[in-house]
């Protein structure tokens, strides 16, 4: 199982990084596939390994990506909003400050 989400994690990490999620989002039912796993096999493993689910995950290692990107690039945040294949710019707000206690402008400034 060990093996399986660091697998998980290296095909999350190349998609984000390729900046494929402003084209399509990352499903479960693409990543079980990858994986050679059935969809349901595949969302249960996450819970039982990650505690959260695969749309959790996404969510959590997009906000990460968006945090290296405040801190290390002086990127609009509408474009990064884009990259990262968030919906508009108000929803990557509300959810950047609901994980990070923050808003992006805010956590710019202070990182």
């Amino acid at each position: 199982n060990e093996l399986l989400i660091r697998q998980y994690e290296k095909l999350v990490k190349q998609y984000i990084g390729e900046g494929k999620l402003a084209q399509e989002p990352l499903t479960s039912t693409y990543c079980a596939g990858q994986l050679h796993l059935s969809e349901a096999y595949f969302n249960d493993l996450l819970e039982l390994q990650l505690g959260h689910t695969h749309n959790c995950h996404i969510q959590l290692r997009r906000i990460d990506t968006a945090k290296e990107k405040l801190r290390s690039s002086d990127e609009s945040i509408s474009k990064i909003v884009y990259e990262l294949g968030f919906p508009s710019v108000q929803y990557f707000n509300f959810l950047f400050q609901k994980i990070t206690g923050s808003t992006p402008n805010s956590y710019r400034l202070l990182n």
